[in-house]
């Protein structure tokens, strides 16, 4: 299928006629003071958010084709349905839900999640090192979680994590997930460059349920890591850069040459024996072992 302009996607959604979801047809996107949507961008997508009874909607159209889309989204529901874990939000694949220059083009509902995206409750918190160290160990238990049960997100990334105004962890853009039925299919995403192992990257991937491995432990050290040193979130520029935290995509290329690798060394043990397994997984394949068997 040749999917449309983003611009005609975009003014599609902004009437309220053309949404074609039986849930929210006849409600229109919100749109900012500026005149511009409430929205933004994925990878293979465009977001908006949408009121409904005073309840706020994510309401997602794809721009551009994924292979087996609905399929996928059949499977995830049905297996996070099964295991109803805390950190997943209802969702509803619509077939057909936008109307934009004479093509219905599927849509997916998600209860809009409120709080804050983990980088910018990260900067909120730099030099508050309990509620750091509180949200490491939240976001421990949650790939523990997701390992028993099975589940790769695929897409770990700071955008992609929330923490809801209760402190609770919850994740969005369900595009790339694997969930054990979906072994062996293909890998939609290979993920943000600044969290992901360069083999993912540079060759065609099967999903896989342990997909994650590496981008959970990029995440966990950088957060432990600007407990101890908070200079550190600054001096990597994290706020300006779409696509990482401490890491940047070159710095696994080169690891034991990297900045950040010897500014890390300079830390705690506990910060030294994440970097050693950083080390022996850019030294070998990335799917190794679970990050919370390993600290």
């Amino acid at each position: 299928m040749i999917f449309p302009p983003v611009t005609d996607i975009i003014a599609a959604a902004k009437t309220s006629q053309l949404i074609r979801d039986p849930f929210l047809i006849g409600n229109p996107i919100t749109v900012l003071a500026s005149g511009r949507p409430d929205m933004f961008a994925g990878g293979f997508s465009q977001v908006f958010s949408i009121d409904k009874n005073n309840e706020k909607w994510a309401f997602k159209v794809w721009v551009s084709e994924i292979l087996e889309n609905k399929e996928r989204y059949d499977a995830i529901k049905e297996y996070l349905d099964q295991v109803n874990l805390p950190y997943f939000s209802e969702f509803v694949y619509v077939v057909g839900g936008l109307l934009v220059d004479g093509n219905l083009l599927d849509t997916l509902r998600m209860r809009w999640v409120n709080g804050h995206g983990m980088a910018s409750y990260i900067s909120m918190n730099l030099y508050n090192p309990a509620i750091l160290e509180e949200l490491a160990d939240s976001f421990l238990k949650m790939t523990d979680d997701l390992h028993n049960h099975s589940i790769s997100h695929g897409d770990l990334q700071h955008q992609n994590i929330f923490v809801t105004d209760e402190g609770e962890l919850k994740l969005i853009d369900y595009d790339s997930i694997c969930v054990p039925n979906m072994e062996g299919m293909r890998d939609i995403t290979r993920g943000t460059r600044g969290y992901q192992h360069p083999s993912r990257l540079s060759s065609g991937y099967l999903a896989s349920t342990r997909i994650d491995y590496f981008s959970e432990l990029v995440i966990y050290t950088s957060i432990l890591a600007v407990v101890e040193n908070p200079v550190l979130w600054d001096k990597y520029n994290v706020m300006q850069s779409e696509y990482r935290l401490l890491f940047a995509p070159e710095d696994f290329l080169r690891f034991e040459e990297a900045e950040i690798r010897k500014d890390l060394l300079m830390l705690s043990e506990r910060i030294k024996t994440l970097v050693a397994i950083l080390d022996r997984y850019l030294a070998a394949h990335l799917l190794l072992t679970p990050l919370h068997s390993m600290i």
